[in-house]
């Protein structure tokens, strides 16, 4: 018998305007400190005491979150022995995905997405001035490979029990 699924945060879960209470918009090629909450006329920082939410009801202290996109195939891994917060949660997703590409994952870009890659990593580059000749050194990374679907779209558990799904694509609300 599997465990029950747990209630994921709001901020975490896919937007819907019956039950989340507002648009939040987490760009995973930039840091937490740059997740918004957006409306029709406005954007404003997430505060820390929305970020330092319980993730889910009851104390988790371990998440596994999954996600696949063509050939890539990446886990984030989220623990926290106090509890869970939604920012462990957007930290460690930041975190998965600014790691630089392994030569094997390299290998895995399809020849006819090599060159959006590239554009995506010269324009993440642009992006961080002050850091764009660092950034370039370090090359590509997992963002990278998402090229301009890095948008979080919430965490869906398929089953009772089971792991998350990471969704990401991108920004389906307008500019």
């Amino acid at each position: 018998m599997k465990p029950p699924a747990f209630n994921l945060h709001w901020q975490l879960l896919p937007y819907d305007r019956t039950r989340s209470r507002r648009l939040i918009r987490f760009d995973v090629a930039l840091p937490v400190e740059d997740i918004r909450f957006e409306g029709e006329s406005y954007r404003i920082k997430v505060s820390d005491a929305d970020l330092d939410k319980p993730a889910v009801d009851g104390g988790l202290t371990k998440m596994q979150i999954d996600f696949e996109s063509g050939p890539f195939e990446w886990e984030v891994h989220v623990k926290n022995s106090k509890g869970i917060t939604c920012r462990d949660v957007f930290d460690a997703i930041y975190e998965t995905f600014n790691e630089q590409l392994t030569p094997y994952e390299r290998k895995q870009i399809p020849p006819h997405q090599r060159q959006e890659v590239q554009a995506a990593f010269r324009l993440r580059c642009k992006v961080k001035p002050c850091l764009a000749e660092v950034e370039f050194r370090q090359g590509l990374k997992r963002v990278d490979v998402l090229q301009q679907g890095t948008i979080f779209l919430g965490l869906t558990q398929p089953k009772s029990g089971s792991d998350w799904i990471l969704n990401l694509g991108k920004w389906p609300y307008g500019s």
